[in-house]
This record gives structure tokens, sequence and C-alpha cells, in this order.
């Protein structure tokens, strides 16, 4: 049974962190990511979506992803996903510099080094796309998350008011980026 944590999910050391093996996302885990990401989606308030795609959808775009090698990695406890992250670089020529990131933890194993863990070997792997700045949005009420990011060197870079609006509530998303050590100009401060 995986160790119960506290409201608050804040980072903080804890045993379980050596359990966990970070790997290379892989069909071979596609029941247990699914799994994963239902449980995190019937939260209703850490994801955009709120209800599951398709599953073969699902299957088919996990596919393409790993099929791509864009960095995607699996937190597994044992054989069990409990966490997931990946930088989608952009598409467009004029914007592949750039990546979203999308992460997301089991409630089980929220606050236990776990997101760490995912967003190092992300964030790392990211290099081999020469990617030079990594953006996201995360809502503001998951101050958790908000402080995972910052602890890695993200900043935040706007504010969008109104960004999801579900069952009539409102949510509002910080827009956060981090630019990496190996882009060209690092550091370099514009007007």
């Amino acid at each position: 049974m995986p160790p119960k944590t506290a409201n608050t999910h804040a980072e903080k050391p804890n045993h379980i962190q050596a359990d966990i093996k970070i790997v290379a996302a892989s069909l071979d885990f596609f029941n247990s990511f699914y799994q994963t990401l239902a449980r995190v989606v019937a939260e209703k308030i850490y994801l955009d979506l709120v209800d599951m795609p398709e599953t073969s959808k699902l299957q088919q775009r996990l596919a393409q992803m790993i099929a791509e090698k864009i960095p995607y990695f699996y937190a597994l406890h044992g054989s069990t996903v409990v966490g997931f992250c990946n930088i989608q670089p952009e598409e467009r020529s004029t914007l592949a510099h750039r990546g979203r990131l999308a992460m997301a933890i089991s409630p089980d194993y929220r606050g236990q080094g776990v997101g760490s863990l995912l967003l190092e070997a992300t964030l790392s792997d990211a290099v081999r796309f020469q990617l030079e700045k990594i953006g996201l949005h995360v809502y503001t009420r998951n101050q958790p998350a908000i402080a995972l990011y910052q602890k890695f060197g993200f900043v935040q870079e706007g504010f969008e008011r109104h960004y999801r609006k579900y069952q009539g509530v409102y949510m509002d998303a910080m827009l956060m980026a981090k630019f990496l050590p190996t882009t060209p100009n690092f550091g370099k401060k514009y007007d």
C-alpha cells in the first residue's frame, strides 16, 4: 500500500524516494500509466483534462511521443507508474527552440520527492532537442507545484485569469518558464 501524505503536498525528504525508479516512457507500462492519469484527471483540479481521453487515442498519442523520443519519463514504484513528466517540443520552426512541460503525480505519492526526480530527468533530457526554453501553465491554487517549479529555476512570466472554466468555476493560471543553460544567450537581459 502506498504511503499517505499530508494535504500540503510540499516536497519533503521521505524514504519512498529511494524506492522510486525513473525510466523512459514505454508502452509496456501503458495500463499503469493510464490508471495514474485517470486518478489525477478524476480530481479535476490539477490538469486541463476533466474526462479521460479514449484509450486507443491516448495509446496512439503516447506511441507517437515515444517514437519521437521526446523527453518523457515515468516514476515507477515497483512496476506501478506513480507519476510522469514530459516536454513536448513545439512543432513550428519559429518556435522549435521551446518546449511545453506537463507533469502529474499520483495523489498518494505527492510531497515525497517524486516530482523532483521526474523534473531532473526530463529537464536533463531536453538538451538532446536543443531546447532553449521550457514553458508551462500551472493553476495558481497549486502552490506545491509552483514551489517545485521555482526550486528548479522556473520563473513566473505571466498570469492568465479565467484560464479554465469547469462547471461554472474559473481557475487562473500562472505561466512559468525556464531557460536552459545550453541557451546561446543564457542569462542575457533584454529590454
